[in-house]
């Protein structure tokens, strides 16, 4: 890696080549969401880990990595994890059988789960717009955005604690996710990121 902080030339100068970089004239601000803070990688490798190389093809984020590693060493735990086995990265062989024998249930499910629940999905980004813009209109403006993020808010918490139910018993107590449980609450999910997707394209 390449600590920036040991490049202290100018930011106009070529800083050195190295496997990782980070622009040394970025200004770290924790808690926004430019590209450079919120774009992290997990480097995996190991029986049942495919071998896939630089892969960029599936959106997860850090509550992810701990599932996927207790899915691959047969482990459970006793609580519903935040985040999903990320079984796209994963041999068919190693998976837990609740995924196998559904997995492109279980994925499809985990990948909509994903953009309704995680900070930096759909939902996420999308009332980040909508809030910036309902704090700069009228008083009248924002108290019916408070009003309707509160109702938002609550509906996205209940059918993200449910899919998150689904998915952990998938991967975790051999429960395969049916095509009812993926039809039923995948769109009740794809309906609501919809939903604050145009109340944050609105003008």
């Amino acid at each position: 890696t390449y600590n920036y902080a040991t490049y202290t030339d100018s930011c106009l100068s070529t800083p050195p080549a190295g496997p990782v970089f980070e622009d040394p004239c970025f200004a770290w601000m924790h808690g926004d969401v430019q590209k450079e803070i919120t774009t992290t990688w997990v480097g995996m490798v190991g029986p049942g880990v495919r071998n896939l190389g630089e892969f960029n093809a599936v959106w997860s984020d850090h509550t992810d990595v701990r599932p996927t590693i207790l899915a691959l060493a047969g482990l459970t735990d006793d609580y519903v994890h935040d985040g999903r086995v990320v079984a796209e990265w994963l041999h068919g062989s190693a998976l837990p059988d609740g995924i196998r024998d559904r997995q492109e249930n279980f994925t499809e499910l985990a990948r909509v789960y994903k953009q309704l629940n995680a900070p930096l999905g759909q939902v996420g980004r999308s009332s980040l717009v909508w809030a910036n813009r309902s704090v700069n209109a009228d008083d009248k403006t924002y108290a019916a955005y408070l009003k309707r993020i509160g109702d938002i808010t609550e509906d996205r918490n209940e059918l993200a604690g449910r899919i998150r139910t689904v998915l952990d018993n998938a991967a975790f107590h051999n429960k395969p996710v049916g095509e009812g449980a993926e039809d039923g609450l995948g769109e009740r999910a794809r309906a609501l990121i919809d939903t604050v997707k145009d109340l944050a394209d609105r003008n």
